[in-house]
């Protein structure tokens, strides 16, 4: 559980921290507020020259406290990613998550605390 609280508050203030500007979209691409700043069809280099795509942008939870997000990644090019916080460059930002391996390539769960 205490990972958990931990993933959360470095996704929390990741998010918070990041350079608004992308736009967020629901599964089915429509274009969302930029409250997360992830739009399906982005596409991510890691330092580590790994190219990743979002996929998939899904609501997770939203509550009177906190809202949540998953966001999925799939993998296209370089090394696959162990677990782990990385600095990713975006064609209008960068920003720094903590990824987590999935069958598809990698996912994160951003939480914004209201």
């Amino acid at each position: 559980m205490q990972r958990r609280r931990f993933i959360m508050a470095a996704c929390a203030l990741a998010v918070t921290s990041a350079t608004p500007g992308i736009a967020l979209a629901a599964t089915s691409g429509a274009r969302q507020p930029a409250e997360f700043g992830f739009r399906i069809g982005d596409r991510f280099r890691c330092e580590q020259g790994t190219v990743l795509e979002v996929s998939e942008v899904s609501n997770a939870r939203a509550d009177a406290h906190c809202r949540q997000c998953s966001v999925h990644f799939q993998h296209l090019e370089g090394p696959r990613l162990e677990e782990g916080t990385y600095r990713m460059q975006g064609s209008a930002a960068a920003t720094e998550l903590f990824l987590q391996p999935s069958s598809e390539g990698a996912m994160a769960v951003l939480s914004r605390l209201s």
